[in-house]
């Protein structure tokens, strides 16, 4: 786990290791929401797994030590799935994002994936 410390120019700061704890931001203003947001984005995360599918044009699945994941996928990273099948194994960053206007709600967010083997079941 990473750990993420923030300061603000009022004195106080706020550390916290690996996800943010986003139903405890009720306790923040607007403007540390944003900060502690934009750290929490930055924390990205790799992992390997088996490829199975698109579950809606903007969602993979992604089955990581025999779990099913959701992921987003941004337009920008829709093209690294042009070489990418159905159950094959495969290595991808992404980011533990709140969804905009209801911190409550987490989503994982791809940033890059790519194939390291081709259909391994």
């Amino acid at each position: 786990m990473k750990a993420i410390a923030i300061t603000w120019l009022l004195g106080f700061s706020i550390v916290f290791i690996g996800n943010l704890d986003l139903q405890s931001l009720a306790l923040y203003t607007k403007e540390q929401k944003q900060i502690l947001m934009q750290a929490q984005d930055s924390v990205v995360m790799e992992k390997e797994g088996v490829f199975t599918g698109w579950a809606d044009p903007h969602t993979v699945e992604i089955r990581i030590d025999e779990e099913s994941m959701a992921f987003q996928v941004a337009k920008d990273v829709e093209k690294y799935f042009d070489n990418i099948e159905d159950k094959d194994l495969v290595c991808f960053k992404y980011v533990d994002k709140p969804v905009e206007n209801d911190f409550s709600v987490e989503q994982l967010l791809l940033t890059e994936i790519h194939k390291i083997k081709v259909n391994i079941e």
